[in-house]
Order: C-alpha cells, then sequence, then structure tokens
C-alpha cells in the first residue's frame, strides 16, 4: 500500500507553528487585559509600565502579533500545512487594529 512521505522539515515547521500559534494566544491574552504591563527583570523582580506608556507597549504587542500571523500563515503555506477554523480565527483576531510599521 502506498503512504504519504513526510520529511523531517515538514515536521519541524508543524512544530514551530503550533509554537507560534501558543505564542499568538499569548498576545492577545496580554493585548486584551486590563491589567498594567510589568516587564520580567529577573526571577523575583519586575518593573510595572507606567500608565501614560501602556499605549505604546499595546502598540508594540499588536505589531509583534501581526508579524507572527504572517509568519504561521507563510509557513503553513510553504510547507503545506492545513490550519483549522480555530486557528485561522487566532489569525484574524485583531488584525483590524494594528498599526502601521514605519
Amino acid at each position: 500500500m502506498a503512504v504519504l512521505i513526510q520529511d523531517d522539515a515538514q515536521l519541524r515547521a508543524l512544530e514551530e507553528i503550533n509554537q507560534m500559534l501558543e505564542e499568538l494566544r499569548d498576545l492577545n491574552l496580554a493585548i486584551e487585559s486590563q491589567e498594567a504591563y510589568s516587564i520580567r527583570v529577573n526571577r523575583k523582580r519586575s518593573i510595572v509600565i507606567d500608565e501614560n506608556l501602556s499605549g505604546r507597549v499595546e502598540t508594540v504587542l499588536r505589531i509583534q502579533r501581526s508579524r507572527r500571523a504572517k509568519e504561521i500563515t507563510a509557513k503553513a503555506a510553504k510547507y503545506r500545512i492545513s490550519l483549522d477554523e480555530n486557528e485561522k480565527q487566532l489569525l484574524d483576531e485583531g488584525n483590524a487594529s494594528v498599526p502601521q510599521e514605519e
């Protein structure tokens, strides 16, 4: 019986896509959260971002999210990896409010 051959590059791409999708979920949580942003300095210390600068942090997160979504789409197309409806919806979330990069 004939079988499909999966190569190592395609399997690595699938693993990378799954990791990037998880990062996308985390970025969505960070953007949608009403909590103050903070930056972890080390295991015990973090710095809370001033409220007046939170909008800028959110802009950076949205740009990061947009880039990651494009990477996922490109890699899935290149390696012929099919995304399910939930994953496609995740990619589309937040695209309307992405600031233009300079």
